[in-house]
């Protein structure tokens, strides 16, 4: 639904396929434009080319990700 956040685990995610999560935060921003979507990832982990876009932003803490999912109007 429209509006919810969104929050993407890809700690467990290997390199190789963090261009597929960045496809994947792409689409969902495209299909849901009022949601919230924030991608985590890995601590020292090389982050997706744009941590943070109209289509979401990146996050290597949890806490961090929640609240930024949560706050509002952040």
């Amino acid at each position: 639904h429209a509006g919810i956040p969104i929050l993407i685990d890809s700690t467990e995610v290997a390199p190789d396929v963090l261009p597929d999560v960045d496809a994947l935060r792409a689409a969902l921003a495209s299909s849901l434009h009022d949601s919230r979507i924030a991608i985590l990832v890995s601590p020292g982990r090389t982050p997706l080319p744009e941590p943070v876009t109209s289509a979401g932003a990146v996050f290597s803490s949890r806490e961090d990700a929640l609240h930024w999912l949560t706050a509002p109007g952040e």
